[in-house]
């Protein structure tokens, strides 16, 4: 094994471990508060962190990408890019605290605003730790990384749950962002030794100007666009519809967020290295996509295949609402599983002008789509959400695979086995479910159709999918001898 593949599998397999345990973490909080607080105090928080996540996307202007893309980074340019990001986040935390009237005005809702101007505080304590976060990143230092997301996401499951049982409500769950950016900025500080120093240089910062400037504008229209089913919730059916909502989306994006999204970060220094080389770029890439549609598919068609006891059993009658929902955006989940990871294409090649082109087509799509759904209710804005990215889809692979010379046909072929099997899962996993006596509870019902469920897949995956089953092991399951030559 190459020691550049085998630094891609060891960074994998420590960020997936870390994000597994984070997932794991943040289901049990998450389940916990939605016994504690009420749709309604979900649904105010959303539209809090509306805002809150479009300064977020703002707060290190590209930067951090910028750095990991680049072969080397001057000490100049490091320096500089921390105090940037340093006196952005302060001015990011004014601009919040001064707006946070106006968002409460928008929404009609008088208690965002002093939430917003807690909140703001993240950005204080977040923006002292991008570049130390990029450099562990272009290290491929992902087993630092990997504590660093875990004592940040314990402390803030523990103060954000603890919180909420002493009554704080709404105000628990700012508790658990401020932990959770406070400790990730301290153990980001204590993994990585550098250090900034008193030096500022404007030909360093224009250096990476364009690329990170485009890579911004794209950050920028693209959480426009995935907002604005929030936004419109939040403003035309209140609080607790948005709440609903929120679980629902919350659902859909977890394997996004917690395979996709970590092996895309992992893959993008790898990918930059291998830039020049369309061949090596473009057998690593579909090899990691089939691996990621071996873990994701079977999750987006199990959870379509058990929603309703799964929100029965975790959320209780309050959130019924959410199983519909679940029915439309979930095989989407599937979709966005693949797309997550595009960006590291048009990233790595360093063509993050195009990426914000894309981007903003791709945006005005979204954004006209949940203007039209919103008249259907919350019904409306998912099933417009699910039409727009179906119609954007084939674009959306097209144009990357473009700078890289990879074909559609290659890329499907590489997907279909994992599509195949997990869809026999799910007829499986339902049919199981009509089956099943209604004396069982809800929880009971579930534990039996998710062992079903696994039983199935695994049985076919090894029979139609073996090898790239045999990858995901490769990544899960160290082996001795694989240390890189």
């Amino acid at each position: 094994m190459s020691l550049t593949r085998h630094r891609a599998v060891t960074g994998v397999r420590w960020s997936l471990a870390a994000h597994g345990g984070r997932q794991a973490i943040q289901l049990a909080a998450m389940v916990a508060l939605v016994r504690l607080l009420s749709p309604e105090a979900f649904g105010i928080m959303s539209m809090a962190m509306v805002l809150v996540g479009f300064s977020q996307v703002l707060q290190d202007l590209g930067t951090s990408a910028a750095l990991v893309q680049r072969d080397r980074a001057a000490p100049a340019l490091l320096s500089t890019v921390f105090w940037v990001n340093t006196m952005f986040g302060l001015a990011l935390a004014g601009i919040l605290v001064a707006g946070a009237p106006l968002v409460a005005s928008f929404f009609d809702e008088a208690a965002v605003a002093p939430l917003l101007s807690v909140l703001s505080l993240v950005f204080v304590l977040s923006g002292a730790g991008t570049v130390h976060a990029a450099l562990l990143q272009r290290k491929l230092g992902f087993r630092a990384l990997a504590r660093v997301e875990l004592w940040a996401t314990v402390a803030g499951a523990v103060t954000g749950v603890g919180s909420a049982a002493a009554g704080l409500g709404v105000w628990s769950l700012a508790v658990q962002a401020l932990t959770t950016a406070g400790v990730s900025t301290g153990v980001l500080w204590w993994s990585c030794r550098w250090r900034p120093r008193l030096v500022f240089s404007w030909t360093e910062l224009r250096s990476v100007g364009g690329y990170s400037l485009w890579l911004t504008g794209f950050r920028v229209v693209n959480h426009v666009a995935r907002n604005m089913d929030y936004i419109l919730i939040g403003k035309f059916l209140g609080a607790t519809e948005l709440g609903c909502y929120t679980l629902a989306y919350k659902l859909m994006l977890y394997p996004v967020q917690h395979v996709s999204a970590v092996v895309g970060r992992v893959m993008f220094p790898v990918y930059a290295r291998w830039q020049d080389d369309h061949d090596r770029f473009r057998r690593a890439f579909v090899k990691v996509s089939a691996a990621i549609a071996t873990v994701t598919f079977p999750a987006m068609v199990g959870l379509v295949a058990v929603r309703g006891d799964l929100v029965a059993t975790l959320f209780g009658p309050d959130w019924a609402p959410v199983a519909p929902l679940i029915l439309i955006l979930a095989p989407i989940g599937m979709l966005q599983s693949l797309v997550t990871p595009l960006g590291g294409i048009y990233q790595a090649t360093g063509r993050t002008g195009l990426f914000f082109a894309w981007g903003l087509g791709a945006a005005a799509l979204m954004v006209l789509a949940f203007f039209v759904g919103i008249r259907w209710g919350l019904i409306g804005v998912a099933g417009a959400y699910a039409i727009a990215q179906l119609a954007a889809a084939w674009p959306c692979f097209r144009i990357p695979f473009g700078l890289i010379g990879l074909s559609m046909r290659r890329f499907v072929a590489a997907l279909w086995p994992s599509l195949a099997c997990s869809v026999a899962m799910g007829l499986v996993v339902t049919a199981v479910g009509l089956t099943i006596t209604t004396e069982l509870t809800p929880a009971i019902s579930l534990s039996l159709q998710v062992a079903v469920g696994v039983a199935v897949y695994a049985v076919l995956s090894w029979r139609m999918n073996r090898q790239h089953v045999r990858d995901v092991l490769t990544v899960a399951v160290p082996t001795p001898g694989a240390a890189a030559t």
